[in-house]
C-alpha cells in the first residue's frame, strides 16, 4: 500500500519470519489506508472492475464473420490447403489474436464487439434471475462467491489475468443458464406453450413445474461432503507419506560426507564450514546439469547457475526442502553427472547462488564432485 508500489515494496528478507514480515505488512497497509481512504478505495474499486471486465471477456467478445469471409476469399489463391488457410483466416487462435484486448488496450471498444458483449451481458442477467426465480438466495451463491474473490484480490492491489481463474467460470455459468433459457424460450414459442417464463411445455401441469423447482439439498450435501473429503485428502497424503529427503544441518552433512566411500580434501576445515553462515549443506534432486567452459553458458536473469562465469563450472538446479541454483568449479567435465540425480551440497551462498565445493551422489556408484586444491575455506575464496 503505496503511492508508489513498485519502488517500495521491501521485497522479504531472510532474517524476518513469514508471521512477521507478515504482520508488518498489514500494519503498513492499515496505517496507509486510514490515511489515505479515498485513494485505496480507488484503486481497489479500479481492480475489482477489472475483474468483472476480465470475466466478461472470457465470453464470445467479437463478431468477425464478414472480416473473416473477406479474408477468406483473399487468401483462397495462395493456399495449396485449406487447412493453413483455415489457421490463418478463421481459427480461434487467429479470433484471440485480432481482439484488441490483450496488447495494450486503450479501452475503445471495435464495432464488431458491440453486439457480442451486450448479448453476452443479456445472457448474464437472464441467467441470474432464472437462477433466482428458480432456487432462490442459492441460485445467487455463485455469484456472491464471485465478487467477494474478486473484491478481495482488488484489495491486495492485483486482478484479472490468472488472479481471476479461480471465479471466471461464474460468468460463463449464468451466461450458459440465460442461453438455456433462450432456448427453452424459443423452443416454447415455436410449441406452442403458453408461458414462456415459466418454461412449460404443452400441457405440463403446475403441480409437476412447482416439483422440478425444488432445490435438491440432499444431493448437494453429498455432493459437497464427497469434495470436502477429497480437498482434505491432499494434505493427509501429504502428512502419510514420508519426506524424500531430509534437510540435513551442516554437522550431519559433513558426517555424510566424511563416510567410508567418500573423501574430502587435507585442507578443508570443518570448523570454518560449521560456523560461516554463508556455508550451506543442501539436500535434493540435480536436474539438468550442464559443463560450461569459462566465459560460456546461456544468458538469463531467473537461472543464474546457468549464466556466463569467468571459470569453468558444472551448473545445475537443486529441487528439495530448498531449492537453489547451484554451480561447480571444475577445470574439467566430470565423467558422469546424470540428469535426476540425488545429491548433497556442501557450499556458500550469496542468496541467490550457490557456489558447490562438494557435491555427493545418494545411493549411487559414483563418485563425490570435488573442487580441485582449495587453498582455504571455500567461502573465503574469492573467484575472479
Amino acid at each position: 500500500y503505496s503511492f508508489t508500489p513498485e519502488e517500495d515494496d521491501p521485497g522479504f528478507d531472510a532474517d524476518v519470519t513469514a508471521a512477521e514480515y507478515a504482520e508488518a505488512g498489514m500494519a503498513k497497509a492499515k496505517h496507509f489506508a486510514l490515511e489515505n481512504p479515498g485513494y485505496v478505495a480507488g484503486f481497489v474499486l479500479s481492480h475489482t472492475l477489472h475483474n468483472e471486465v476480465s470475466t466478461l471477456l472470457a465470453l464470445p467478445a467479437q463478431f468477425t464473420l464478414a472480416d473473416n469471409l473477406v479474408t477468406f476469399y483473399n487468401l483462397r489463391p495462395y493456399w495449396e490447403s485449406d487447412e493453413g488457410l483455415w489457421q490463418d483466416c478463421c481459427s480461434l487462435h487467429t479470433y484471440v489474436d485480432d481482439l484488441p484486448y490483450w496488447h495494450d488496450w486503450t479501452g475503445d471498444f471495435p464495432p464488431q464487439a458491440w453486439l457480442p458483449l451486450l448479448f453476452s451481458l443479456a445472457m448474464i442477467a437472464l441467467g441470474i434471475g432464472a437462477a433466482w426465480k428458480r432456487v432462490g438466495l442459492i441460485g445467487l451463491l455463485p455469484l456472491v462467491v464471485h465478487l467477494a474473490y474478486s473484491a478481495s484480490t482488488a484489495i491486495a492491489r492485483v486482478s484479472g489475468w490468472r488472479l481471476i481463474l479461480p471465479v471466471d467460470w461464474v460468468g460463463i455459468f449464468y451466461f450458459s443458464l440465460g442461453l438455456s433459457q433462450l432456448t427453452l424460450a424459443v423452443l416454447a414459442i415455436w410449441a406452442g406453450g403458453k408461458a414462456i417464463g415459466r418454461l412449460r411445455f404443452g400441457a405440463e401441469s403446475d403441480e409437476a413445474v412447482a416439483s422440478q423447482a425444488k432445490f435438491p439439498w440432499r444431493a448437494v450435501l453429498v455432493t459437497s461432503l464427497l469434495v470436502l473429503l477429497i480437498g482434505v485428502s491432499v494434505p493427509l497424503v501429504e502428512v502419510i507419506v514420508p519426506p524424500r529427503y531430509i534437510n540435513y544441518g551442516k554437522a550431519q552433512a559433513l558426517t555424510v560426507l566424511t563416510g567410508a566411500n567418500h573423501r574430502v580434501q587435507a585442507g578443508f576445515d570443518n570448523g570454518a564450514f560449521l560456523e560461516d553462515d554463508n556455508a550451506v549443506a543442501l539436500w535434493g534432486r540435480a536436474l539438468y546439469p550442464r559443463y560450461y567452459p569459462a566465459g560460456e553458458g546461456e544468458p538469463s536473469d531467473s537461472w543464474s547457475a546457468f549464466t556466463p562465469y569467468p571459470y569453468s563450472r558444472v551448473g545445475f538446479y537443486l529441487a528439495g526442502p530448498q531449492n537453489a541454483q547451484v554451480v561447480l568449479p571444475l577445470d574439467t567435465a566430470p565423467d558422469a553427472f546424470p540428469h535426476a540425480a540425488d545429491v548433497l551440497v556442501l557450499g556458500c551462498s550469496d542468496g541467490g547462488l550457490v557456489e558447490a565445493f562438494a557435491v555427493m551422489f545418494y545411493d549411487s556408484e559414483l563418485p563425490g564432485l570435488y573442487v580441485p586444491d582449495l587453498p582455504q575455506f571455500p567461502c573465503q575464496v574469492e573467484r575472479e
